[in-house]
């Protein structure tokens, strides 16, 4: 029996019950500047391969980034994401002139899309199928979901993620979108998602790697918010949502960085646990039920 499953067993029987165990995608459950590398270089293939010859993933990141700015109204990751493989293909010069640009264009993103899912399987970190499994067994009765802004899904993972997870809500979602992390409307919608299953009521823990989106916005909304901090450093960890430099995949622009970073004191403040792997997970739920408990 591992360790945190006989302190799971050793505690009083009447504590109170995981009910609702929500994560994070990027960086919580897998590597993300990998995936979507991956899932980017799918795309520019496909791109190539209908005779959009020159296109790069920098040129296109670049592109994206002048569409973004242009916008006066918020657009889905995807929307922009096809804007943008739309502007390339207008662009090139090596084009077939008889193409069928919208098939050319969800092509395209289909690529991206299946590539991300292909991808986050590949890497997906050591310890989170393990984890899951563990978890699944010490709460058979928990429902376990994913809350994400973007395009990953891991209902869409059957090889890794999906066997484990009840159900999924993006801010991508029409029934969502334009309320993405950190707004409390993407937390509420899943909470009603979970009050719809057959799942017992209980304790709510979200997991996930951003204090402003993750951890300070699942708790305004009643969730024990477990912030998964990958870096050893915890300051270097908080504070990357305020550096100059953005992630390569990234094409957020720097406003929008610096709006989440004035959320990240207030997440800091709202961490009921810290983890630096999934394996910690088991364990530190089980201290935050007797915490729960305690508090009754």
């Amino acid at each position: 029996m591992q360790p945190a499953t006989r302190f799971y067993f050793e505690l009083n029987a009447h504590r109170p019950q995981l009910g609702f165990l929500s994560f994070d995608l990027d960086d919580t459950l897998f590597h993300t500047g990998k995936v979507v590398r991956s899932a980017n270089e799918a795309m520019v293939q496909a791109m190539k391969d209908r005779g959009c010859a020159n296109v790069t993933i920098p040129d296109f990141l670049a592109t994206t980034r002048s569409i973004r700015k242009t916008l006066d109204n918020p657009t889905t990751y995807q929307d922009l994401r096809k804007l943008s493989i739309r502007k390339a293909f207008e662009l090139s010069d090596t084009l077939d002139s008889n193409a069928d640009l919208d098939v050319f264009v969800n092509d395209c993103y289909e690529a991206w899309l299946n590539e991300r899912h292909a991808a986050a399987e590949r890497f997906v970190f050591d310890d989170a199928i393990e984890t899951l499994s563990q978890l699944r067994s010490l709460y058979p009765d928990a429902c376990f979901a994913a809350i994400t802004n973007g395009a990953g899904d891991p209902l869409a993972m059957p090889n890794t993620l999906a066997p484990f997870f009840d159900f999924r809500v993006s801010g991508e979602d029409a029934d969502i979108f334009p309320y993405r992390k950190p707004h409390s409307f993407i937390y509420e919608y899943a909470l009603q998602k979970y009050e719809e299953t057959d799942s017992s009521s209980g304790v709510w823990c979200h997991v996930g790697d951003c204090l402003a989106n993750d951890v300070g916005a699942s708790a305004k909304c009643g969730a024990r918010s477990i912030w998964m901090c990958l870096e050893k450093d915890e300051d270097s960890a908080a504070s990357r949502l305020t550096d100059q430099k953005t992630p390569e995949w990234s094409t957020a622009p720097k406003q929008e960085m610096e709006q989440r970073a004035k959320q990240v004191e207030e997440g800091r403040n709202a961490v009921s646990a810290k983890i630096s792997s999934l394996s910690e997970l088991p364990e530190v739920i089980t201290l935050i039920l007797e915490d729960s408990r305690e508090l009754e």
